[in-house]
């Protein structure tokens, strides 16, 4: 990128409202940024950034039609050549209280559900969950979902599990009211994602806020599409640079802009060395590659990157406990991103310590929400165990989040095999 380009940013305003867009655009004018182009949704926005390479900044609304303001960031950083944008995200603050219900969901919910699903997986769910907790099957299970045909589905299923009595409802409101009432007697709960009065999102962090109902397993189903709002808002939340918060000023706008193109260019130099770094891993110059991600940490304590990176070199050059403290300390940097944990599981398998392992991917799995990855290596290390249903369970997850993935269904061929096997001896 030019100087030029530097001090005169190209800004991509997008916003349906054309109010807003208008204000915007006459703001960032007034700050002396005249070059400014505007687009009415995420999809108008993407077909600019294919023809039009300058786009060196994007402030875009969250809530918009045809493609919304999340997943057009997540298409944006997704894209190699534009993951350094800066991205302002101008939103309200009920858009934001929806990011903090599903980031909530992902790290509150004792399980999931993808549609469709067998009846094993089913039970393989509710066998997992009620193995975690102090309930059992002699209380009521309780299913809600809007649509009749699945909630009858569901009661069957339960009731052919040794559930005595199971309690359907239409949605988390008639849910909410009867399990705060019923408590005790409730064992398990079942609930679908989108519902309407009140949705299963908001079910689960009512449920998980109440400390009599908190106990409660509850399994949620959802759907595909749920899983890609949800990997929508991952990316979000590691990706978006600042937010600003509806209705704004033009010097709140100029104060963003600015923090943002600070971050922005803080990041490419550190990525920079990142880069020089790892080049110089690969190569072997691992005392130059140290001083390069100490470098970062200077600047940045908290990168992942550098943190990973000394701890690959400590691994290489020491042993794989002198390794752990770094691997521990990016997961405390990026808790929410699954890279720190694969390599602190690694570290645990070599060492032989298989059960530390499969306790940092369960944390994983609850703290990073749908990762096809981690639950592949959760199944994996069970498998590694001898815990046969454990491990199933875990890589009918992966398919269902990356159904494409041959690895996992080689896997999971060979565990069913095995589960077969044991039955017929049995």
């Amino acid at each position: 990128m030019t100087s030029e380009t530097q001090k005169s940013p190209h800004f991509l305003v997008v916003d349906d409202d054309p109010e807003s867009r208008s204000t915007i655009h006459e703001y960032l004018l007034n700050l002396g940024y005249g070059h400014v182009t505007e687009a009415v949704d995420g999809t108008e926005a993407i077909q600019i950034l294919n023809q039009d390479a300058s786009i060196s900044f994007i402030i875009s609304d969250w809530d918009m039609p045809v493609m919304n303001g999340l997943t057009f960031l997540s298409r944006v950083k997704m894209h190699p050549a534009r993951t350094s944008i800066p991205f302002l995200m101008v939103t309200s603050p009920g858009a934001q209280e929806t990011e903090k219900v599903i980031l909530a969901a992902e790290n509150l919910v004792d399980g999931y559900l993808i549609k469709p699903f067998r009846s094993q997986t089913l039970k393989d769910k509710i066998d997992q969950l009620l193995k975690s907790s102090d309930q059992t099957q002699q209380k009521i299970a309780l299913v809600v979902d809007d649509d009749l045909d699945a909630r009858e589905m569901i009661v069957e299923y339960l009731r052919s599990l040794g559930f005595p009595e199971v309690i359907a409802l239409p949605d988390g409101k008639a849910a909410l009211d009867f399990v705060s009432i019923h408590y005790e007697r409730v064992g398990l709960i079942v609930s679908d994602w989108d519902m309407p009065e009140m949705n299963g999102l908001d079910f689960l962090k009512a449920c998980k806020l109440d400390a009599k109902i908190a106990a409660i397993p509850f399994l949620m189903i959802t759907s595909q599409s749920s899983i890609e709002r949800m990997k929508v808002v991952q990316a979000a939340r590691a990706h978006v640079d600042e937010y600003l918060l509806k209705p704004f000023n033009s010097e709140q706008i100029r104060f963003r802009v600015e923090a943002v193109m600070a971050k922005a260019n803080r990041r490419k130099e550190i990525q920079v060395w990142l880069n020089e770094a790892t080049e110089n891993f690969e190569r072997g110059n691992f005392p130059k590659a140290k001083g390069l991600f100490q470098d970062v940490l200077t600047i940045d304590p908290t990168n992942e990157g550098a943190l990973m990176g000394l701890g690959d070199i400590t691994y290489r050059l020491r042993t794989p406990e002198a390794a752990l403290p770094y691997f521990t300390r990016a997961i405390d940097a990026s808790p929410h991103t699954p890279k720190p944990y694969l390599k602190l599981m690694g570290v645990y398998e070599q060492m032989g310590f298989l059960d530390k392992a499969i306790a940092l991917l369960q944390t994983g799995v609850k703290q990073v929400g749908f990762n096809a990855e981690l639950h592949f290596e959760l199944g994996r290390l069970y498998n590694k165990k001898g815990m046969l249903e454990e491990a199933l369970s875990e890589l009918e997850n992966a398919k269902q989040i990356r159904p494409e993935d041959l690895e996992t269904d080689k896997m999971l061929g060979t565990i069913q095999e095995r589960i077969r096997k044991r039955k017929t001896i049995q």
